[in-house]
Parts: C-alpha cells; structure tokens; sequence
C-alpha cells in the first residue's frame, strides 16, 4: 500500500489573486486555516506516513513541520511534472500526487493507497453538478476522459467538443506504486520523451498512455473540492464543513 504523497506546491495561482499576491496558493485559508492544512490533515487521517512539499512561490512561507521539503528553482517557467521531478529521491516505494488547491475527505486518498495497479487516478464520475455551479458552461475547464469497460483511461486531458467525451473528471490525485517507479523514471529519461518544462500532470498521463503503459481509474464520487479562483473559494466555503476537528466534510 501507497504511504507517501507528495503536494504540488510550487506555482503562483495567479487566478486566487490578490490573496496569492505574497503567498503560494495552498496557504490560501479556508474557514481560516491554509488549504494544505486541511490536506495534510486529511492525509494523516487516511494512513499516509510520510509527506513531501515542493515549494517554488514564496517557499519560505511553507509553515508545516514533519514533513520534507522540495524546491523547484524554475517554478515561474515551469509546471506540474517538472515540479514532480524535484521529488524524485521521495519516490522509492511508491507515492501518491496531489496538486495543493484540492480538498478531499480522507476515505478519497484510502481508496487511491489501496489501488491494486502500478498507476492510477482518482476520477469523479459525478463531477457534472459540480462543474455547473463553478461555470456557466461546463465545458469551460473541463477535460477530455474516456474509459474502457474496466476502469483503464484511454484518453485524459484534452479540450472536449463535447460532453460526451467527458466521462469524469480527474481530481488531480495520481498513484505511482513501488513496482511503477522505475518505468515512470525510465519514461522520463528517455530520448523519446515529448513532455516540456511546461507539462501538466495530464499531459504526464496521456503520454504514458501513449507509450501503452496503463493508467487506471479508481471512480469516486463527490469527496473533494477544488480551489482555482475566488469563487472556487466562496463556493468551497459553502459546500464544506469544518466542525469536525482538523476534517472538512465536503457536502456536495
């Protein structure tokens, strides 16, 4: 079973300013405590051991202690596999990927530690109503996801034309177990790698896809929250709950 996750910590969250203005974009606070405190509580609740943050923006704000810290000195030209990569020496045995302006009840990240493939991703097969009360047009910001009979991604991260090409949506948890590590760090290295320095963690999975490496899907629904904006934040504030210790409760 998957015990380390690593938080994606490094860009700018340009979309959450002014109150990314002088701080990275998981220190955002909801309900008065930073986003990757409630995260990092939520991962403790569930079973993970050990925690990695890799910081770029304002790094010396990160305030958390018992956990280990990563740098991306390229963060403002850089994105979310690049940062990956600066945690490299925190992959053996395994991990999971978290992006730092998610939310997600503990039993969301159980489920992905407990995932019996080498790769997989956490999808949001409800993720419909949601997207509506984010966007006027649902189609705005979602992504392409298409899945076999199983439960293995074909095709993830594309622009869709339509929404049937849309069948959840990923909610930005990855999990790499010990026996994917060295084929993930072999696809990277390789000469043949098409990823940029500005590679999202979806380009990371479609490409693997490509290289016909398996990526499959462990469907959720609902559980998790997503802060990209001010009204993200307001909604966030709406559609959880924190009168339950060091635990939101995520009511949509």
């Amino acid at each position: 079973m998957i015990s380390k996750l690593i938080i994606l910590a490094a860009g700018q969250g340009s979309r959450l300013r002014p109150l990314t203005e002088n701080c990275p974009k998981g220190l955002v606070p909801l309900h008065g405590k930073p986003l990757m405190e409630w995260q990092i509580a939520s991962a403790r609740a569930a079973g993970i051991t050990e925690i990695a943050i890799v910081c770029g923006f304002q790094a010396e704000k990160m305030p958390f202690e018992d956990v280990h810290y990563f740098f991306n000195p390229h963060y403002a030209s850089t994105n979310m596999v690049e940062t990956l990569k600066c945690a490299r020496s925190f992959w053996d045995g395994g991990f999971i990927a978290s992006y730092s302006d998610i939310l997600f009840e503990p039993e969301m990240l159980r489920q992905q530690m407990k995932s019996p493939h080498p790769i997989s991703v956490i999808v949001d097969i409800q993720w419909k109503p949601y997207w509506e009360q984010r966007f006027e047009n649902v189609l705005e910001d979602a992504e392409t996801l298409k899945m076999d009979g199983e439960g293995k991604i074909l095709e993830i991260g594309a622009k869709p034309g339509d929404i049937s090409e849309i069948q959840g949506q990923y909610v930005g948890l990855s999990g790499f177990a010990d026996s994917a590590v060295p084929e993930l760090e072999k696809f990277l290295d390789h000469s043949d790698c098409r990823l940029t320095p500005g590679s999202y963690m979806t380009d990371l999975l479609q490409e693997l896809i490509s290289k016909k490496i398996c990526v499959h899907s462990s469907g959720f629904d609902a559980g998790w929250l997503e802060i990209d904006s001010l009204k993200d934040l307001d909604l966030a504030e709406k559609l959880s709950d924190s009168k339950h210790g060091s635990i939101l409760r995520i009511k949509r």
